[in-house]
C-alpha cells in the first residue's frame, strides 16, 4: 500500500499513512497527523510563513469540521505567492 492521506467516508481527515510505520499494524494504527496542517481559512501569507522548516511532500487543508478539502504542495504555495508579488510589481510600475 502506498503512502498517502486518509479520511473517513464522510471526509474527516484521519492522518497520513506511511508503510514504513505500518509493519504489522492496521492502516489506522499506522496513521499519524502531519506536522503541518492548514485550515481552509489559512491565508497565503500564513501558509508561506508556515513553510519555514517544513519537510514533506504536501500539506493537507481541512475545514472547520476537520474534513479534508484540499492538498497543497510547497510549489503551489510558492507559485501563488510569486504570482501576487509579480502582480504587485506590475501595478507599481504602471503607476510610475
Amino acid at each position: 500500500m502506498e503512502r498517502g492521506l486518509y479520511h473517513q467516508p464522510g471526509g474527516e481527515f484521519l492522518g497520513t499513512y506511511r508503510p514504513i510505520f505500518a509493519q504489522n499494524q492496521s492502516i489506522e494504527g499506522a496513521l499519524h497527523l502531519p506536522n503541518l496542517i492548514f485550515a481552509s481559512s489559512t491565508s497565503l501569507w500564513e501558509a508561506m510563513e508556515s513553510l519555514e522548516g517544513f519537510v514533506g511532500d504536501a500539506v493537507p487543508v481541512i475545514d472547520d469540521d476537520k474534513k479534508l478539502v484540499a492538498v497543497v504542495t510547497e510549489a503551489d504555495i510558492i507559485t501563488a505567492y510569486m504570482d501576487i508579488i509579480h502582480q504587485i510589481q506590475q501595478e507599481e510600475r504602471a503607476s510610475i
